[in-house]
């Protein structure tokens, strides 16, 4: 299928064409009568014909330059060429899609589209400011072919030197000299640039596309475990390793993207070191969820960033799809241990369904715990007045980790228990304590626990 490619030319305010110096004169309504021009866009045998108007907003250089941009787009509307079946632009377009923003991207630049306009006329009222333009076809048709051939020989210099880095076994500077190779062409993807390469006449785009595909379907990463086993707590402590390379030899300087479906990661981008080792570190892991996947896939944007600034070329090389490396992860769960001297059987039940919350494994030995959260508790004897006892309550907190690290601790309020006897004072006491230690400070210190 053939598509219109739209020359959408740019215009710089800086540049200011002198109509006098042309013969053109200003004309108001007052001296004379709008001409046919203004009122409509006339055809002229043999010219492509621009007009422009605007309001007169500002000061004179400024709307005017504006009516000659619009008049320039007006006239390139009607310069129009078909993407050809063979060309490279047609190839991505079949492959990835994506190439109608390109089409609307690329643009003509003002020093080229200036060179054969003629400024026509110009027309102005109180209001509104009109400029005509027109250029000669077969001098348009000239000039570019001359421009499109300088640009193919400017493009087959990188390919070349795309090439020996190639034969040297400098792959990201052959990959890099090969998108600028592109990059050079990008005005003319759309249409064949027939080119000798390699003693062959070969359509230019498509053959520097097959050696950049060619180059980045031999990248491969690998992992070192395609199944890790690994503590929630501990997995910020456990890197994921890869291994790039290209034709079976190691390769260094690749970026290349995790993506994590449990968490989050220290960094989404790593590069592979010289010795094109790649370590991935998960940040932390979701409790919801004990059955993750980490995938990694070479960076491609981020390439053809590094090769190129033309961000046009960057939008249509980057939707070029990638394989994905995938390993499975599954994360356990920490277990935590309960250490009172004093045992208590409703303080332990609640302390299961606080972990068990929290996505955490109980265990009544400490040994085979990650955590130990040890709890201890005293009282002392209040007064005693109207028949009444009074008794406080008061302990401490500790968190400790599996080698009997400290990891926290906290000191307890006291809490008052009364009752007709010191026994019931002491049972109301230690569950006002326990009520406060569920509530208050347990919830910060299992918090802690990942």
């Amino acid at each position: 299928m053939r598509k219109m490619v739209s020359i959408i030319p740019l215009l710089s305010l800086a540049i200011v064409f002198v109509f006098s110096s042309c013969g053109t004169t200003k004309k108001t309504t007052d001296e004379n009568p709008a001409p046919d021009w203004v009122k409509q866009k006339p055809i002229v045998p043999g010219h492509y014909v621009g007009v422009g108007t605007v309001m007169k907003i500002g000061i004179a250089p400024e709307y005017s330059a504006k009516a000659r941009n619009r008049a320039l787009n007006d006239l390139a509307s009607s310069i129009s060429s078909t993407v050809s079946s063979t060309s490279v632009l047609h190839k991505i377009e079949n492959a990835w899609g994506g190439t109608e923003a390109f089409n609307q991207q690329i643009k003509v630049e003002t020093d080229e589209y200036l060179e054969g306009f003629e400024p026509t006329d110009i027309y102005v009222t109180e209001n509104r400011y009109w400029v005509y333009y027109r250029i000669d076809k077969e001098t348009y048709r000239r000039k570019k072919a001359e421009r499109k051939r300088k640009t193919i020989q400017t493009a087959l210099d990188k390919q070349k030197e795309a090439a020996k880095y190639e034969a040297e076994g400098n792959v990201l500077g052959a990959l890099k000299a090969y998108i600028q190779s592109i990059a050079i062409l990008k005005q003319y993807l759309g249409e064949s640039c027939m080119a000798e390469v390699n003693g062959q006449q070969t359509e230019l785009g498509s053959y520097l596309l097959a050696k950049i595909e060619k180059i980045r379907s031999n990248i491969q990463i690998k992992a070192a475990h395609k199944q890790l086993v690994v503590k929630r707590h501990k997995i910020d402590e456990q890197p994921v390793e890869f291994k790039v390379s290209y034709d079976g030899k190691m390769l260094g300087g690749i970026p290349v993207e995790f993506h994590y479906t449990g968490g989050y990661l220290k960094r989404d981008v790593v590069y592979a070191s010289k010795s094109a080792r790649v370590a991935c570190f998960i940040a932390s892991s979701s409790p919801k969820t004990q059955k993750n996947v980490l995938t990694a896939q070479l960076h491609w944007p981020q390439m053809v960033q590094n090769a190129t600034t033309d961000m046009s070329i960057r939008r249509l090389l980057a939707p070029m799809s990638m394989p994905e490396t995938k390993v499975n992860i599954k994360t356990l769960s920490p277990i935590v241990a309960l250490n009172m001297e004093k045992s208590n059987a409703d303080f332990i039940s609640r302390f299961r369904e606080m972990l068990q919350e929290q996505s955490l494994d109980f265990t009544e030995k400490p040994r085979a715990a990650d955590f130990v959260v040890e709890v201890d508790y005293s009282f002392t004897t209040g007064v005693q007045a109207g028949g009444l006892t009074s008794v406080y309550c008061e302990g401490s907190l500790k968190l400790e980790s599996a080698s009997g690290d400290l990891l926290d601790q906290k000191l307890t309020s006291a809490q008052r228990g009364v009752g007709e006897n010191k026994k019931l004072a002491r049972k109301n006491a230690k569950d006002a304590f326990f009520d406060n230690v569920f509530s208050r400070y347990l919830p910060d210190l299992i918090g802690q626990i990942e």
